[in-house]
């Protein structure tokens, strides 16, 4: 036999609707859903938005509160429980609001009264956060404490200090640098032993580089980014090779990345000043 309840979050529990008559102290009246949409709108749906961007979820770099109540829909209507879900098209028409929804509740809560809860699911975290209608608290602060310090926790991870800096700077002026220098000269000799002398500029050596290089911008990782990107550092150079008007000037980078949202790593390159290529290294020796 099927409880008469199943458990939601800590100590909410949930009436299995589908096997048991509704008590009519559990239905909605058509004012108390009208104040719990409300509610949803105005304080659940602003609290998702900044869930997902905080948390750097792939597909909503360009959601909005606006964007999501433009296009709210409601998608289950059972006496006591509403469920809603906003399509939209953002800017890069990318999908990743399947299977988030939000939700207003009328349940018993621990003491056996009724409460009407207005709620976020993600999807992929399989997150709820809730919030009582009449208090306007959230019901499971335990969840929300612990996914704020795992952002924190990443958040730290995505820097680059100045330490890292440092050991990121050296490693482009000890192994990048030569590799361009190399790069660069290979190229510029192949032209010109092909006859092909315009718009190519003459050969180089580290010491123009190193000369001349110099820390252009900072990018701190922000919450419209998603979870694999962190600080990007460029430094550039001068003029190289100057040859009549030809010149060049280098690109390069250090930035924190990711390729499974939990470790990071430093990585730098530069952009190849003859094709429209990065050039990457990890910082430690690996070339890419």
């Amino acid at each position: 036999m099927k409880s008469l309840f199943k458990k939601v979050s800590n100590n909410q529990f949930k009436l299995n609707e589908s096997d048991y008559l509704m008590p009519n102290e559990l239905k909605l009246t058509k004012v108390e859903e009208a104040e719990a949409l409300n509610f949803l709108r105005k304080v659940v749906i602003p609290k998702w938005v900044e869930y997902v961007k905080l948390y750097h979820i792939t597909g909503h770099e360009y959601i909005t509160s606006e964007l999501v109540n433009k296009n709210l829909k409601k998608i289950k209507d059972q006496p006591s429980i509403k469920h809603f879900f906003s399509k939209y098209i953002e800017e890069k028409d990318t999908p990743g609001v399947e299977g988030n929804y939000f939700s207003i509740e009328k349940r018993f809560d621990e003491n056996q009264q009724p409460i009407i809860v207005a709620s976020y699911y993600t999807s992929g975290d399989d997150f709820y956060v809730e919030f009582d209608l009449n208090t306007g608290q959230q019901l499971n602060e335990n969840d929300i404490e612990d996914i704020e310090k795992d952002i924190e926790k990443k958040n730290k991870l995505r820097k680059i200090d100045k330490l890292e800096e440092d050991q990121a700077l050296n490693f482009i002026k000890k192994v990048v640098v030569p590799k361009l220098v190399q790069r660069w000269n290979e190229f510029v000799n192949q032209k010109h032993s092909e006859g092909d002398e315009y718009g190519i500029p003459v050969p180089i050596n580290v010491s123009d580089v190193l000369l001349t290089l110099r820390k252009t911008s900072k990018t701190k990782a922000h919450s419209q980014y998603n979870l694999y990107a962190g600080d990007h550092i460029t430094y550039e150079t001068g003029q190289l090779g100057k040859r009549g008007d030809v010149v060049r000037r280098v690109q390069f980078y250090m930035v924190k990345r990711s390729y499974d949202g939990i470790s990071y790593d430093t990585f730098v390159g530069y952009h190849d000043p003859f094709e429209n290529t990065l050039r990457d290294f990890r910082v430690g020796g690996i070339y890419l």
